[in-house]
């Protein structure tokens, strides 16, 4: 196992210039593929500190010292939070491979944080970013179809961790174009008996039901509709 790298004065006196050149290469090879740069002084040290040793993993309680060290007040260890805006971090514990394991093949030891690139951001974030600009024409499968609903039920909006394949259109093949995520009340009360539009909105009926449950007044409404086409 590697061993974890800790950070000391001399890291701290390199700040500045450090965080210039890690800027430079945001600006190369990052900031177009929609990476931020963090605004706040505690990530930015996070970052820097991490930055001297890409690719091996850093003592989080010698980060917590650096960061207390170069953006004052209390330590702070949270660098995972980076992840989110794109900085390819890897941290210990489960997840994705590309998460918490090292080039090398070993996973992260406990209690430490990586950087492992300063040329390619998080991959979850990249594929989060593409299917935000390609939309549902983007998705390669279910997971990534899912990703784009956010996790959340198509229809209703609740959470759900382990959503339904809801056909849109019950009559088409269950291919990714066709699917939608539903949560288990929401998929068993549409049954074959709706359309869906892409965005989870009532688009069509394929059966007799909602008519048998109108009023009398809309029946006959409908009744009047169909005599006339």
């Amino acid at each position: 196992m590697n061993m974890m790298r800790n950070l000391d004065q001399s890291h701290v006196d390199q700040f500045e210039s450090q965080l210039a050149r890690v800027k430079q290469l945001w600006d190369k090879n990052l900031s177009s593929l929609g990476v931020k740069w963090p605004s706040s002084k505690v990530k930015q040290a996070q970052l820097v500190g991490l930055s001297f040793f890409i690719g091996e993993p850093v003592n989080k309680d010698s980060l917590g010292w650096y960061v207390g060290q170069v953006a004052g007040g209390a330590a702070d260890t949270q660098a995972r939070h980076l992840r989110s805006d794109g900085w390819a971090i890897l941290l210990s514990g489960r997840g994705e491979p590309h998460s918490n394991t090292l080039a090398s093949g070993e996973r992260m030891p406990r209690g430490s944080y990586a950087l492992a690139s300063l040329a390619q951001p998080d991959a979850t974030f990249l594929r989060n970013e593409r299917l935000t600009r390609e939309g549902r024409a983007g998705a390669k499968d279910w997971h990534e179809l899912c990703v784009l609903y956010k996790g959340k039920c198509a229809h209703c909006g609740a959470t759900t961790k382990n959503p339904d394949k809801g056909h849109m259109d019950p009559n088409k093949p269950a291919t990714v174009d066709n699917l939608i995520p539903l949560c288990v009340p929401c998929n068993n009360w549409a049954a074959n008996d709706v359309i869906f539009g892409p965005d989870g909105r009532i688009v069509a009926v394929r059966s007799e039901r909602f008519l048998k449950a109108a009023d009398k007044a809309a029946q006959q409404r409908i009744a009047d509709w169909l005599a006339k086409q």
